[in-house]
C-alpha cells in the first residue's frame, strides 16, 4: 500500500528534549525504564513518512528507552502490534509536549521545540 509522503520534519531540540525523558512506548516485559538511554524513537509507518531507507520526520517520534526503541525497530512484533503501541506512545508524547509547550518555567527551547512538534502533528491530522 502506497501513502503519500509527508513534509519530513527535522529539529535537533526536539530530539535532544528525549534526553533524560521517560519512556513513552512503555511495552510490557520489553521496558527498561531508564530514562538514561531515552532517545527519539521515530514512527517506522509509511503514513508519517517513512520509506526504505527515509526515517520519519521528527515530529513523528516518540521517547522511548534503549530496550522499547530495539524492540519498536528490530523485535519480532507483528507490524500491527507495533502500530498500536507506538500509537498509545504517541498519545502518551502529545500530553508530555502539551505540558512542556505551556510550562512557563521550561527552557523556552523546550517551549520552543514542543511547540515545533504539535503545530506539525495538528497541520498533518488536518491534511
Amino acid at each position: 500500500m502506497m501513502f503519500p509522503k509527508a513534509q519530513l520534519g527535522r529539529n535537533p531540540a526536539f530530539r535532544e528534549l528525549a534526553h533524560g525523558k521517560p519512556c513513552m512506548l512503555r511495552i510490557p516485559g520489553v521496558c527498561c525504564g531508564n530514562p538514561e538511554t531515552t532517545v527519539l524513537a521515530h514512527s517506522n509507518q509509511g503514513v508519517h513518512g517513512k520509506g526504505k531507507s527515509l526515517k520519519s520526520g521528527d515530529e513523528f517520534g516518540v521517547w522511548g528507552c534503549y530496550t522499547c526503541h530495539t524492540w519498536l525497530d528490530q523485535g519480532n512484533a507483528g507490524r500491527e502490534e507495533k502500530s498500536q503501541a507506538f500509537a498509545v506512545a504517541m498519545d502518551r508524547m502529545e500530553a508530555e509536549l502539551l505540558k512542556i509547550a505551556g510550562d512557563v518555567l521550561a527552557k523556552k527551547r523546550d517551549r520552543d521545540a514542543a511547540t515545533w512538534a504539535l503545530n506539525r502533528l495538528v497541520e498533518f491530522y488536518l491534511s
